[in-house]
């Protein structure tokens, strides 16, 4: 661009030529971001991540807002720990900035918006009331007990040295279960 500095009188002064610059009025968008289905409960190594482009002036900043509070990383890309957060529903959602100044806010593309999901890092806890420690049993034990989980049960495996020999369907947050299994297969000695 010129410039002309012009004083009362007329006289004037050209400003040495700057180079050209370039208009960018178009906002960046997003290439790629994790969808999360807010059908699904994630779990504590579970990642949200966005990375943004811009065809003129670049990606200044990528920014993931997590209930709220943004978490901001400098280039085209940044992404989060979902598990980090504490159990329960969160909101997520970003904005990408490029070099021009020009903003991408997701909440306000009909598109993508503002995205609800829920998080559970707590494994449902389990108590063995049957078979009691050191009990002898032959052809079949009642394995007998309690579980729950603060969002709630999907089901229960039953383990003899490791290996799975029967499950269960269960639901709700807390549940008692009790199932007879055989034993007629297994070597004399402790298991």
């Amino acid at each position: 661009s010129d410039l002309r500095a012009v004083d009362n009188v007329g006289n004037s002064t050209e400003c040495i030529p700057q180079d050209p610059v370039t208009v960018d009025n178009d906002k960046p968008y997003p290439t790629d971001y994790t969808r999360l289905d807010q059908s699904v409960v994630y779990k504590r190594a579970d990642l949200f991540s966005v990375t943004g482009a811009d065809d003129l002036s670049g990606m200044y900043s990528a920014s993931i807002l997590l209930d709220g509070t943004p978490f901001t990383a400098m280039g085209k890309n940044v992404s989060i720990e979902l598990g980090a957060l504490g159990n329960g529903t969160h909101t997520i959602s970003f904005v990408l900035t490029d070099n021009a100044g020009n903003v991408y806010d997701s909440k306000d593309d009909p598109n993508v918006g503002i995205i609800t999901f829920s998080v559970d890092s707590e494994p449902p806890a389990v108590v063995l009331s049957k078979p009691e420690d050191g009990e002898y049993v032959n052809q079949s034990l009642t394995a007998e007990g309690t579980a729950s989980d603060n969002i709630g049960l999907a089901k229960i495996e039953y383990l003899i040295d490791s290996s799975k020999t029967a499950e269960k369907t269960i639901s709700g947050k807390d549940a008692s279960f009790s199932k007879e299994l055989d034993t007629t297969g297994l070597t004399d000695g402790t298991h």
